[in-house]
């Protein structure tokens, strides 16, 4: 039985330090389809509940994660763009992330 293996191209680049990096090709381990990550290997664990529900509009989860965030908009921008970093569900990504940069949007508004 063989191994799969997949062809990775890399580009080259310039570090800061001005070192020029050469383009390469190798051959690497096929390791499965993307984000679909074994939940023993998963690395973030979330801490609490933000209250983010992804069938729930975009109005209902703004009050609710503020309500779970106590007002925090600092903190609720940052859980939700973490979870919009870590979830495998379009949908959720896509919510989270636009909830999260509206978070982060007003925490700088109200900061000034």
């Amino acid at each position: 039985m063989t191994i799969k293996k997949l062809t990775v191209r890399r580009k080259g680049y310039t570090r800061k330090s001005g070192v020029r990096v050469r383009k390469t090709t190798y051959k690497m381990k096929d390791v499965g389809k993307p984000g679909r990550t074994p939940k023993s290997k998963r690395w973030f664990k979330p801490k609490g509940k933000s209250g983010f529900k992804k069938e729930k509009s975009l109005a209902w989860n703004y009050r609710t994660v503020k309500k779970y965030m106590k007002g925090d908009l600092l903190a609720a921008g940052r859980k939700l763009i973490a979870l919009a970093n870590v979830t495998v569900d379009k949908p959720t990504e896509r919510k989270a992330r636009k909830l999260g940069k509206r978070f982060l949007r007003e925490y700088k508004r109200r900061k000034k």
